[in-house]
């Protein structure tokens, strides 16, 4: 997400006071927030948040799903003064093992 000039601040408070707490009522248990320094542009804010499995997508919008729609639509609405683009990639991750064959050290 690539937030506005100037309005750094109110979207990080937005995202602490009013977006944190309502996913936390929907029952999201992990969601994070970085700036990348390097590679990205200025302003730039990454948003994550961890699903159950790929199926909690059809849902629908998590807040919907917790929230009434007047209290969705009153979180949503904050937020549209911080921000100029949204984009939703969607990565799944899986924990693996990996045993790699050690290097051959050859000496002379």
């Amino acid at each position: 997400m690539l937030v506005a000039p100037g309005k750094m601040g109110d979207y990080l408070n937005w995202l602490k006071n009013d977006y944190r707490p309502a996913l936390e009522t929907a029952g999201v248990r992990r969601f994070q927030v970085s700036q990348p320094i390097f590679g990205a542009a200025a302003g730039e804010v990454v948003t994550m948040r961890m699903l159950k499995n790929l199926a909690e997508i059809d849902g629908g919008a998590v807040l919907s799903r917790a929230l009434t729609d007047d209290q969705a639509r009153a979180v949503a609405a904050k937020s549209v003064t911080g921000r100029s683009y949204t984009e939703l990639p969607v990565g799944v991750v899986k924990a693996a093992s990996v045993n790699a064959p050690k290097a051959a050290v050859k000496t002379e």
